[in-house]
């Protein structure tokens, strides 16, 4: 099989944040989680700086919407990293915390089915079945640096609606 650029592209970008979880984890007990998200801010602006030096900076086919969605999106992903590194501060498993945060594509599907009337085929279902049952079964074994079975009462709580609404044949409702 030839790998194509956006395979190289994205098994960086998998090497980049499997790196990029574990340091979090290593300051959790040195930092709040506030001063992490606030430094690993830090870190984005000579990629930043990098970005507005090029010549199509702020330049699309409708600009100002544009930045608002951009402006959304890294608020969004502030707001995320920012519960994924205070889980992290108060006692979570990396373990458990980094595959249960990274179910974030159930949501977009969820949303996906929401506002765009989007269908997921049998083998997506499938799939969306599959990785909730896999986080189930991460945040119900026992937790290695306690030696107490983990809680899996709020995974529960939140993984059974997703369940239903990603396996549904019908459009949900716009909100």
């Amino acid at each position: 099989m030839r790998l194509l650029r956006w395979h190289i592209l994205s098994l960086s970008a998998s090497l980049c944040f499997g790196v990029w979880a574990l340091v979090p984890k290593a300051a959790s007990p040195l930092l709040t989680a506030g001063t992490m998200q606030l430094l690993s801010m830090l870190g984005m602006i000579p990629a930043a700086g990098l970005l507005l030096l090029s010549r199509n900076a702020l330049s699309g086919l409708n600009a100002p919407r544009g930045v608002f969605h951009a402006v959304a999106t890294g608020v969004l992903g502030n707001c995320g990293n920012l519960a994924m590194l205070e889980a992290l501060k108060r006692g979570g498993s990396a373990a458990i915390v980094y595959p249960l945060c990274g179910m974030f594509p159930l949501v977009t599907i969820v949303l996906a089915r929401v506002w765009l009337q989007e269908r997921l085929n049998l083998a997506q279902k499938m799939g969306c079945v599959l990785s909730l049952i896999a986080i189930y079964i991460l945040s119900t074994g026992t937790d290695a640096s306690s030696a107490a079975p983990a809680s899996n009462v709020g995974v529960e709580k939140s993984v059974a609606p997703l369940v239903s609404a990603a396996s549904s044949d019908r459009v949900l409702p716009a909100t």
